[in-house]
């Protein structure tokens, strides 16, 4: 799939709402890069800051030839960008 349907996920593997986004992003045939977390929290913590967003999933686009993440926010986020 070409740059404009590439994501990045960060999640929990505990976490129903990142396996959501991860299925629909397969069934979609989406390109995307999942890093699961459990084990980083000091990551987790430092990627909620930046993003000013309390929970996972974390969902971040790469648009363009730069590839810039451009931050999408959670599952349901996820799914209104995509039904737009």
């Amino acid at each position: 799939m070409g740059r404009s349907n590439t994501y990045i996920v960060y999640g929990l593997d505990r976490c129903p709402f990142c396996r959501e986004v991860v299925e629909l992003l397969d069934s979609l045939g989406y390109d995307y890069e999942y890093f699961e977390l459990s084990n980083d929290p000091e990551f987790l913590a430092e990627a909620k800051r930046f993003h000013k967003h309390r929970t996972v999933p974390i969902v971040m686009k790469l648009g363009g030839e730069d590839s810039i993440a451009r931050f999408i926010g959670g599952c349901d986020d996820l799914k209104r960008e995509i039904n737009d």
